[in-house]
């Protein structure tokens, strides 16, 4: 998630460029029932805007998406 925020607003955490188009405000806490359990997910906000990781886009659903967040996690 950090990677894809980072590719989304144009910068790293911390860093100041001129293709930046916004920038980090914190976390948000999100449950997400999982073929695998209930798993606590931390996802980065961002101002102005809004982000929610593409692997967990209602469209995406099985356990494949499962399997890659604990992978990730």
């Amino acid at each position: 998630m950090e990677a894809e925020v980072s590719g989304r607003i144009g910068g790293e955490r911390y860093e100041r460029t001129e293709e930046r188009t916004a920038y980090r405000n914190g976390y948000r806490t999100r449950t997400w029932d999982a073929h695998v359990g209930t798993l606590e997910l931390v996802i980065p906000k961002v101002q102005p805007g809004s982000y929610f990781p593409s692997r967990l886009e209602a469209t995406s659903t099985g356990r494949a998406v499962a399997v890659a967040v604990v992978q990730e996690a």
